[in-house]
């Protein structure tokens, strides 16, 4: 599986079976591999990238490819190893190392709507915790 180590994480640059988190099975599909084994841990985490990188506007949920120069430059921003100052003014030579991907959002958003409608609908694993609505007393 291609993935890049940093300190004890990973990441995961592509599903196990294709180039491209194309569709919502190539990402359901990373997620019921990764909760078989109860040793190891999936999470989404964000680096901050200049505006002036991304030639279109950005919506929530947005997937964007960028290049290694690019994201160990954010990552270094990240873990205060760069000024913002001097992030942004390397950033500027490395623009074209981010592209938008079409169906990596759309399969994204697919699965995360599929997944907030699963919860909403799932009876609550212990009744006696779950939150009160405001129009309960």
């Amino acid at each position: 599986m291609p993935f890049l180590m940093l300190g004890l994480a990973g990441i995961i640059q592509q599903p196990f079976d294709a180039a491209r988190f194309s569709n919502y099975d190539l990402i359901e599909g990373l997620f019921e591999r990764f909760e078989k084994d109860p040793a190891s841990s999936l999470n989404f985490e964000d680096i901050w990238l200049p505006d002036f990188l991304f030639s279109r506007s950005l919506h929530v949920g947005d997937v964007y490819r960028t290049g290694l120069r690019l994201f160990v430059l954010a990552f270094q921003y990240r873990d205060a190893q760069l000024s913002q100052q001097r992030f942004e003014a390397r950033c500027k030579d490395l623009g074209n190392e981010i592209v938008f991907s079409e169906e990596e959002t759309t399969a994204f958003r697919s699965w995360t709507a599929e997944q907030v409608s699963m919860a909403q609908n799932s009876e609550p694993k212990d009744p006696t915790l779950q939150l009160r609505t405001k129009f309960e007393r």
